[in-house]
């Protein structure tokens, strides 16, 4: 993989906002114009991306909101969000959009890369220094490794431009663009543009992951993980509107003690006692 080339002014703006026209510098129009780009389009475009995340609550929506904006805004031929599962050095696809490879789905089920494959990845996941780091890979490129070169080449194109997603100051995924020919991404990977765009993004999944980390408060037990109280009142409130009913014609309820669980409070202390209960959950939950 290379290193991209330094930030150069925006040529495309995300969304319906880009227009070809030049900017008049007379009048009354005091718009702010660098080699052509009008920088309040593009300040509007980037506001634009911050109403459609305002309201969004869960991480499925916000990737693809986060995904096809980004498309637009960079003209490109594909864009891809992927999440570093916890614990490990494997990136997940959340989502594909755009002109996907023959092996691509919007919403893949299983569609997992490991870091180790890929040297800037390594690189990023062993130096926090470097998560800021983006840098662009193209099908002609003799240095490049072996793993993005071949996924290139399964996707149908011919460059890609990849950069670490860092939320609460921890490494979060990965965002990855793909362009039909590799002259494009010369042209339009504009790292002003995606600074500020991941910028945006990543605060909207800071605070995604605080909603649902205070959802996980209120509705589930926190040393088991399962349901608590409050959920299992709502969830019992709601099937007992709808016994009766065509969709629920009958329901259900179980409960049951662990045994000796006293005994091995007393006996072992309270730390085995929560094991046991923690065990009996997994086996619940499986």
């Amino acid at each position: 993989m290379t290193e991209s080339s330094p930030a150069r002014p925006m040529k495309y703006l995300a969304g319906c906002a880009h227009s070809e026209e030049p900017v008049s510098d007379s009048g009354h129009d005091q718009s702010t114009s660098i080699d052509g780009v009008d920088l309040t389009r593009l300040l509007g475009n980037l506001a634009e991306l911050v109403r459609l995340l305002a309201d969004v609550t869960t991480l499925e929506e916000l990737v693809e909101v986060a995904a096809e904006h980004v498309r637009a805004g960079l003209r490109c031929a594909s864009v891809s969000w992927s999440r570093l599962e916890p614990g490990t050095t494997t990136l997940r696809t959340l989502i594909n959009v755009g002109d996907l490879g023959p092996t691509e789905q919007r919403c893949p089920l299983d569609e997992r890369y490991n870091l180790q494959d890929f040297g800037e990845l390594r690189k990023i996941m062993s130096d926090p220094q470097t998560w800021r780091h983006m840098w662009t890979v193209t099908c002609n490129d003799a240095q490049a490794d072996a793993a993005p070169l071949a996924l290139l080449a399964e996707l149908g194109k011919q460059a890609a431009t990849c950069a670490p997603v860092v939320v609460n100051n921890a490494l979060w995924g990965e965002l990855y663009v793909t362009y039909q020919r590799a002259e494009e991404a010369n042209g339009t990977d504009d790292r002003a543009y995606l600074e500020v765009y991941l910028a945006i993004v990543e605060s909207a999944l800071a605070r995604v992951q605080q909603i649902q980390s205070l959802e996980r408060l209120a509705y589930q037990d926190p040393m088991t993980g399962l349901a608590n109280r409050r959920a299992l009142d709502e969830a019992a409130a709601a099937a007992f509107a709808k016994l009766g009913s065509p969709d629920m014609t009958r329901m259900t309820v179980v409960a049951f003690d662990l045994n000796n669980l006293k005994q091995v409070n007393d006996r072992l202390g309270h730390a085995e006692g929560d094991r046991l209960i923690i065990s009996a959950a997994s086996l619940i939950r499986a």
